[in-house]
């Protein structure tokens, strides 16, 4: 392989991880809905993605209500950075689990850019499988 297509294998791949970065939601769709139709809009959530994500979602969830029980509002920034420490960041568990489980080219994209951000964001690597 010449270093003309080298570079162009790597500007395609850097452009696939941009993209799925560009979509990567690790808050969830259903915060885009109201509160009257955002249980409705998590459960299709859940449908959509090929990765389960809902014992993750409890146990951030659990973490979080642990964490800033009786906390002031000052301390959320703190308390936001030992909840990704304890957690990880959302839903990249899910995605790694379910990618090592079954691995697929349409998964990957997911896959990668979870592996990126634990290792950026958490400090920690992905697991191998």
């Amino acid at each position: 392989m010449d270093a003309e297509r080298l570079d162009a294998y790597r500007q395609a791949s850097l452009a696939f991880v941009d993209e799925r970065i560009e979509t990567y939601n690790p808050i969830g769709i259903q915060y885009t809905f109201d509160r009257g139709t955002n249980r409705r809009a998590a459960e299709l959530e859940f449908q959509l993605d090929w990765y389960d994500s809902r014992e993750e979602f409890e146990e951030l969830v659990a973490a979080a209500r642990s964490l800033v029980s009786g906390a002031s509002e000052d301390a959320l920034p703190d308390l936001v950075a030992q909840l990704i420490g304890a957690v990880g960041a959302f839903p990249d568990r899910s995605i790694i689990r379910d990618y090592v489980k079954s691995p697929a080219l349409q998964k990957l994209p997911d896959f990668v850019v979870a592996c990126a951000i634990e290792q950026v964001i958490c400090g920690r690597d992905a697991p191998a499988g």
